[in-house]
């Protein structure tokens, strides 16, 4: 409709209407454009939103998952360095059997922490990362995940070793099966370790392998203290981005 009375106007050289339609056409099309990208954007703040809660879900369960790891890395550093002390020595009197089991039977143990990664998975897959408007939290979100891989490959390296240290140990450690009953009555074989701590004592090799295993232990534990700090620090961003 408006075209024909352009072209109407346009032929009769009707020229102050014809301005006026003109405008009243680029400003139909500027509003168009603009409602349209307002539209956009309005979808693009849902979907925002939408990652945000899930990347916050997600960081939180990670810290609490982290805070526990580390948490039992550090205990296995106190028994191993308690056990090496005590047979430094030469005594194996206060080595308790919960101490011995943890040193002798899990010392090849380097759990790897199942990060929840998905929403940001999904983000860079799609080509969404960008949606994230606050370029700081952007930033602190891409940084968490390249720590996961960092500290992911520097506890595979610890993890690699502890099988050739702890070989010394072999000779004076028993595993052996026994039977235990759930409270529903259920019977389940568990695998049990025995160490004989007199031999160990008198072997200055598993003393060395002892202290070392300690400070894999320890070293674990820090990866995952670092990874700590940023992921409370990206719980910070996120907190504060919820603030504004």
């Amino acid at each position: 409709m408006i075209l024909r009375r352009i072209t109407d106007n346009l032929r009769r050289q009707n020229w102050t209407v014809l301005m006026s339609e003109l405008l009243v056409l680029v400003v139909g099309i500027f509003l168009g454009f603009q409602l349209e990208g307002w539209n956009e954007d309005r979808k693009n703040r849902v979907v925002e939103a939408h990652y945000l809660e899930r990347l916050h879900s997600d960081t939180e369960l990670n810290l609490q998952d982290l805070e526990l790891r580390a948490k039992t890395h550090l205990e296995r550093a106190a028994s191993l360095q308690g056990i090496a002390k005590k047979l430094e020595r030469g005594t194996i009197e206060g080595i308790s059997a919960v101490d011995a089991e943890m040193s002798f039977c899990y010392w090849y143990v380097t759990e790897d922490v199942r990060t929840r990664t998905a929403a940001y998975d999904e983000l860079v897959a799609t080509g969404n990362i960008d949606l994230i408007r606050n370029g700081g939290l952007r930033e602190q979100v891409q940084l968490v995940h390249a720590e996961y891989d960092r500290s992911r490959n520097d506890i595979h390296v610890v993890g690699s070793v502890l099988p050739g240290i702890a070989s010394v140990m072999q000779p004076h450690i028993k595993w052996h099966e026994s039977a235990v009953r759930t409270e529903v009555n259920d019977l389940i074989i568990e695998a049990n370790c025995s160490a004989d701590l007199a031999a160990m004592a008198e072997d200055r090799d598993v003393i060395s392998a002892l202290w070392h295993l300690y400070r894999g232990q320890i070293i674990v534990a820090t990866v995952r203290r670092d990874q700590i700090r940023i992921l409370e620090r990206l719980i910070e961003a996120f907190e504060n981005q919820g603030a504004t």
